[in-house]
């Protein structure tokens, strides 16, 4: 709120910005995005006042923000442009990530490395979903899926669960995303490969059961979204025809025989 004080007010933004910056500059990576909030209604003054403390500061101005708090349609204008901001820089931030994790960090173990590729990469194409839910989204899902599974080999029984938890989540993105842009066999040979590659990770004996129900999750996930495919593009035979309609009972009967084995 001290944006739209007077100079005693200003100094002390500028000082409480700098402090800021000083404590997240020993975390190396770390990317500060500056939110100034003002509650004048007099917009013009309150422009002057942001743009005064960005120079004073020396704040790079795609790190920083206005947001003000009346009238409503200001408001929601700076949050729309503040969640932009914040995206874009989340998305930057994690590429940044990725690349140094992949470069950086050959003094650690193969496996410690590998999981730090596989957060960033998870975490990129999250961010990358959000800005862009289609091919480039679905490209970050689909190197992050080859980076776990490469991973995978070198993961003793008892952390199986853990692996496939992720395993599920980025096999889920990809069909999804598969579905909204290529026919369903495109989309179905993923699954399969999917279940092909995890099939065996049971975990100890004890979990067995657990692993069971997991495929039966996966294929039942796979017969939901071709239903949705199915019932909103029932006209087009490429992709909601009689192929569609064919695979969601197949693999909805694969999820019942997978629970029934469960028992």
């Amino acid at each position: 709120a001290a944006a739209d004080g007077g100079e005693g007010a200003l100094a002390k933004v500028v000082a409480e910005i700098a402090a800021t910056r000083q404590h997240f500059a020993s975390r190396g990576q770390a990317r500060v995005v500056i939110v100034l909030v003002a509650a004048s209604p007099v917009l013009e003054d309150v422009e002057q006042r942001y743009a005064l403390v960005v120079q004073r500061a020396s704040l790079d101005p795609r790190l920083a923000s206005l947001l003000v708090t009346e009238t409503d349609i200001a408001l929601r204008f700076g949050a729309e442009r503040l969640e932009g901001l914040l995206l874009s820089e989340a998305r930057a931030f994690f590429e940044g990530a990725a690349a140094w994790s992949r470069k950086v960090l050959e003094t650690l173990s193969p496996q410690s490395q590998a999981e730090l590729i596989i957060r960033h990469g998870v975490k990129l194409a999250f961010y990358t979903e959000i800005a862009d839910p289609g091919a480039p989204a679905l490209k970050e899902y689909l190197t992050a899926y080859k980076d776990l599974s490469e991973l995978a080999a070198f993961v003793p029984a008892d952390r199986h669960p853990e692996v496939k938890s992720v395993a599920e989540l980025l096999a889920c993105k990809v069909c999804s995303l598969t579905l909204a842009s290529s026919p369903p066999a495109d989309a179905h040979s993923s699954l399969l490969r999917h279940l092909s590659l995890y099939k065996d990770f049971a975990g100890p004996p004890s979990a067995a059961f657990i692993h069971l129900a997991w495929l039966a999750r996966q294929h039942a996930f796979f017969a939901a979204q071709l239903d949705l495919v199915a019932a909103a593009e029932a006209a087009d035979a490429s992709r909601g025809g009689p192929f569609a309609r064919s695979a969601a009972a197949t693999a909805a009967a694969a999820a019942a025989q997978a629970l029934a084995g469960e028992h």
